[in-house]
């Protein structure tokens, strides 16, 4: 087990230092957070001020070690490999440092314009996002264009998994214009544990989260279709084509029940008027 852990680690370091890093700094972020978090009662919208931290440096970690490993395929342009990794790690180790900062503050860190300091926060944080995304959209076309030795079911899942990924960084400015995560109720009712999606309105977070994890769901579906030498009714590459297209039809599906104000799972009915 520690043995395949390291070569796993050594591999992650060789194709990209800085994002492999980058995900064991929020890996141990998140572990650390753990303690605040049992002993702080104070909460932010209607939940433990450090869940969001915590959130977010365990998504991060996954991102950045997701994207590491991709990267890796990308032998053919290092040049743009380092550019990648670098610019990502700074983009998001800014980024959860917001987030961090603003629940020590006790203050929420999305859509507050509060005050001069709290508006300069949130439009930071929406520019780093705004880079990060530009950045997979260039590794998606180097993805493109650049001649990968992959098989081609596996080599199209993780086309199509930065594809829908991206699709659902966007979905992000819907958040940004809407000034709020759910639809129907103001932000903080209750949610669902852990994630805390709204269960009495629609929460624009759902599709958000499910389209941002196609990065890593398609390419394990895609990896694990390549390993087989024969698929029932279609080739691996037809079946990613299919896997793909229910995703994302799945991922329009829960952004339109969100913005309808429906949530993903009603636990308690919507108060009155």
């Amino acid at each position: 087990m520690i043995d395949t852990f390291w070569k796993w680690w050594s591999t992650l370091v060789q194709r990209s230092l800085p994002l492999a890093y980058l995900g064991l700094g929020n890996a141990i972020l998140l572990g650390a957070l753990v303690i605040p978090a049992m002993v702080d009662d104070q909460q932010i919208t209607g939940a433990n001020r450090w869940l969001k931290p915590m959130k977010f440096a365990a998504s991060i970690a996954v991102y950045a070690w997701t994207m590491a490993w991709l990267l890796g395929y990308l032998q053919r342009a290092p040049g743009s490999v380092r550019g990648v990794g670098w610019s990502v790690t700074i983009f998001m180790s800014i980024e959860v440092a917001c987030v961090v900062m603003q629940a020590a503050r006790g203050r929420i860190s999305h859509f507050n314009m509060t005050t001069a300091l709290d508006g300069a926060v949130f439009s930071v944080m929406g520019l780093l996002i705004l880079l990060n995304t530009f950045f997979v959209i260039y590794t998606f076309i180097l993805f493109c264009v650049t001649n990968v030795e992959l098989p081609a079911a596996y080599l199209w899942s993780i086309r199509l998994g930065m594809l829908i990924f991206i699709a659902a960084s966007m979905q992000g400015f819907a958040m940004v214009a809407h000034s709020a995560h759910t639809v129907g109720q103001p932000d903080g009712g209750p949610g669902l544990p852990l994630v805390n999606w709204s269960t009495s309105a629609g929460d624009l977070r759902v599709p958000h989260f499910i389209g941002l994890h196609a990065l890593q769901i398609l390419p394990i579906l895609g990896y694990w279709l390549s390993q087989r030498r024969r698929t029932p009714l279609l080739s691996p590459q037809g079946w990613i084509a299919v896997i793909a297209v229910s995703y994302a039809v799945l991922v329009a599906g829960l952004y339109v029940q969100a913005a309808q104000g429906q949530p993903l799972i009603r636990l308690q009915a919507a108060s009155a008027g």
